[in-house]
């Protein structure tokens, strides 16, 4: 037998006008989102019909759930967190706009930990109505005892709580978000790796339009000498006199940020020091040199 630590409550809705994408909000404090049911009723209140629920009611997903379900009666359930929670309808296209009366049954919780024993509860009775191939009106009753304490009853989270435990619950769904991800995932799937370097090269909010700088600025764009001479950051040509205005509009807010060069081989070595001369007199003092070592020698 399964139970759950609350009260069964409902609340009625008169939809005598159709709304396309139709809310409401159920502003009641310790409800629970999940358990929640939806019926039609008609003008003796009886149920009609019992509308499923669904993740969702808009886009591909609504289309597929009438789909899989087979049924137009479809709405979902959104959480507004200590407010109550919000019903979300259908604009009518793949799913229907509701009309008529409705009732709602939700389970209302208090939001607290506690453990309940076996001598909390002590022996329950549940008598059940019914009738025989005889139309003979019978009662069944059955008795339950609760056999083992019951602990399972949890306050909502916080969002400090949410903040601590999201990432580990990535980790354990072996997803990579952070540079830190990167850097430890891939050792642990792979004995092959002998060397990782992972580091946060954008961030939230960073737009696509411009360049993508490590927002710590610790690391910087690559700046590359070609054989013919031309410049390149990244694999961007940029013109010779407006590699200084591009490196300090990249480097405005921090001239510490380091800056590497790497140079064709062919390259007159003289030419990369005079490239990194002129960065450095730009006010940029991390300027490093990268080297590649032989392909005999890797």
């Amino acid at each position: 037998m399964m139970f759950k630590q609350g009260t069964l409550e409902q609340r009625d809705f008169d939809f005598s006008v159709p709304v396309e994408n139709r809310t409401e909000e159920v502003g009641v404090a310790g409800i629970n989102e999940t358990d929640v049911w939806l019926q039609q009723l008609n003008s003796l209140k009886t149920v009609v019909n019992k509308w499923e629920r669904i993740p969702n009611t808009v886009g591909q997903t609504l289309q597929y759930n009438v789909k899989a379900k087979n049924t137009p009666l479809l709405y979902a359930v959104s959480n507004l967190g200590t407010g109550g929670i919000k019903l979300e309808f259908a604009d009518g296209n793949f799913a229907n706009v509701p009309v008529g009366d409705y009732r709602l049954y939700y389970r209302e919780s208090d939001n607290e930990r506690f453990t309940m024993s076996p001598d909390d509860v002590g022996t329950t009775a549940i008598r059940i109505p019914y009738l025989n191939s005889k139309g003979v009106q019978y009662i069944l009753t059955l008795t339950a005892q609760l056999q083992n304490a019951v602990n399972n009853s949890l306050p909502e989270e916080t969002i400090a709580g949410i903040k601590e435990r999201a990432p580990q619950s990535y980790y354990a769904q072996d997803r990579m978000i952070t540079n830190q991800d990167y850097q430890t995932l891939p050792l642990a799937k792979n004995t092959n790796i002998a060397k990782l370097k992972v580091t946060n090269r954008t961030h939230a909010g960073h737009s696509r339009y411009i360049d993508i700088t490590d927002p710590t600025s610790t690391f910087q764009t690559t700046n590359v000498l070609a054989e013919d001479g031309a410049l390149f950051i990244q694999d961007t040509e940029i013109e010779p006199e407006k590699l200084i205005p591009r490196l300090s509009a990249i480097g405005e807010a921090n001239k510490e940020v380091r800056i590497f060069v790497r140079g064709d081989k062919n390259v007159a070595y003289g030419e990369v020091l005079v490239l990194m001369g002129r960065i450095q007199s730009a006010g940029f003092e991390r300027v490093a040199l990268v080297a590649e070592l032989p392909e005999d020698d890797a």
